[in-house]
């Protein structure tokens, strides 16, 4: 015999992470409460007949228990899946839909492209359990590389029907991620290399040019301060060796390690005043908040449970706490560009919230604002490139000159005298 049970479901903690669940109550008020008992926050309430066999229905609860237990699992079994390949998913998810391709057939479409191992995996996994019923969402959510805020839109879609536009708000956010990622580490690489030439033809002056040449002619060469110090390195190099490199690493470590942990406010603090660096960070926070902000407010989510989801735009502390005073802010009946932090925002952004309270204007404007601080980031990136390749070469040059002085120059010495 079959009966049909009315439940409850779909919501999301404090911090942000969205759960999907069933909870058998009376009324949608009952719901909530019950959820808010228990720390958890709802984002949207629905009702939905499930069928379950009337002698069975501890089995069939167990085994649902079961296979969330399972899901929790998948997340861990086959690593990470990088931005790119994240933004990539999901524009081509986009795409399909826009052809009126239904998301199972589209999701079938993509798995049969060329993809690495691990997505290759992560996309038989999602369709598995795409094809037991459970939503989208709900199944990537499985996933720790998945954020909570790209779930949050992709949820929002589904409830609303507008999910190939959510799928093209998380392949941009996933791409600017990468795009933003690979700039960064495309301005430091030169920099990074010139620093690692720069140890390892020290270590190899010190340790065989250097000794070498003192054995050899020693006594005839004119040594200078310059000299000394390499001599002095080598003598450090080749009594200490490995010692001597985990002691400058640990000297250099320990210090980041203790402020992270003990003092991780101040750490953040200063991440954020780093020059040049620092703006980097704060316009990538204002983007996807202006973002953020606008796409699920525009999808009726309320303003209390979108400031809980913009947690995981970022985990310095300084945003954080910023984002909680707004957050209490609201609860009083404040605007938001009340409490907004002028160390993390732009005054603009701090401005077109003002004005966006005020007239009820969110999407449009936020848009705007963030296709210009998208701009100002570009060039802070540019900014950040033009000044740190210079400086390495600088250093760069300063190590040639260190070894005319004390290298080349004693040896130009023996010629002199004779």
């Amino acid at each position: 015999m079959v009966v049909v049970v009315i439940k409850w479901y779909y919501m999301a903690d404090k911090n942000g992470k969205i759960r999907e669940g069933y909870l058998e109550a009376s009324s949608k008020k009952n719901v909530e409460q019950e959820l808010k008992k228990n720390g958890l926050y709802p984002l949207m309430v629905k009702k939905q007949a499930v069928e379950v066999k009337k002698d069975t229905g501890r089995a069939d609860n167990k085994k649902a228990k079961n296979d969330n237990a399972l899901q929790a699992l998948i997340g861990e079994k086959f690593g990470r899946i990088s931005d790119k390949e994240l933004g990539k998913l999901f524009e081509n998810l986009e795409v399909l839909l826009r052809s009126n391709i239904n998301l199972t057939d589209s999701w079938k479409i993509v798995k049969s492209n060329k993809n690495s191992k691990n997505m290759k995996n992560f996309l038989d996994e999602v369709e598995k359990n795409l094809n037991k019923g459970y939503t989208l969402s709900y199944c990537l959510s499985q996933y720790s590389f998945m954020s909570n805020l790209a779930l949050a839109i992709i949820k929002t879609g589904e409830e609303i029907g507008g999910l190939e536009d959510s799928f093209r708000q998380v392949s941009l956010l996933y791409s600017q991620k990468d795009l933003i990622k690979n700039k960064i580490l495309k301005a430091m690489a030169y920099p990074v290399f010139l620093i690692l030439t720069v140890i390892v033809m020290v270590y190899y002056i010190s340790t065989k040019v250097l000794p070498s040449l003192l054995d050899s002619m020693g006594d005839r060469m004119e040594i200078n301060k310059v000299t000394e110090m390499f001599i002095f390195l080598s003598e450090l190099f080749q009594n200490y060796g490995p010692g001597l490199l985990a002691g400058i690493i640990l000297t250099v470590s320990v210090p980041v390690i203790v402020l992270k942990r003990q003092y991780p406010r101040t750490l953040d603090n200063i991440v954020l005043n780093i020059p040049l660096l620092g703006p980097i960070l704060k316009k990538r926070i204002e983007i996807a908040v202006l973002k953020n902000f606008s796409l699920l407010y525009g999808a009726g989510v309320s303003t209390l449970l979108i400031l809980d989801m913009l947690r995981s735009i970022s985990k310095n502390i300084m945003y954080l706490e910023n984002l909680e005073l707004i957050k209490e802010g609201v609860k009083k009946g404040e605007p938001i560009s009340m409490n907004m932090s002028e160390d993390i925002y732009s005054a603009t952004a701090i401005n077109i919230f003002k004005v966006s309270e005020t007239t009820g204007n969110i999407v449009e404007p936020f848009g705007i604002v963030a296709a210009n601080a998208e701009k100002q980031l570009d060039e802070s990136i540019t900014a950040f490139t033009a000044v740190i390749t210079p400086v390495a070469v600088v250093v760069l040059a300063g190590l040639v000159l260190l070894l005319i002085i004390g290298i080349l120059m004693p040896i130009f010495s023996i010629y002199n005298m004779n």
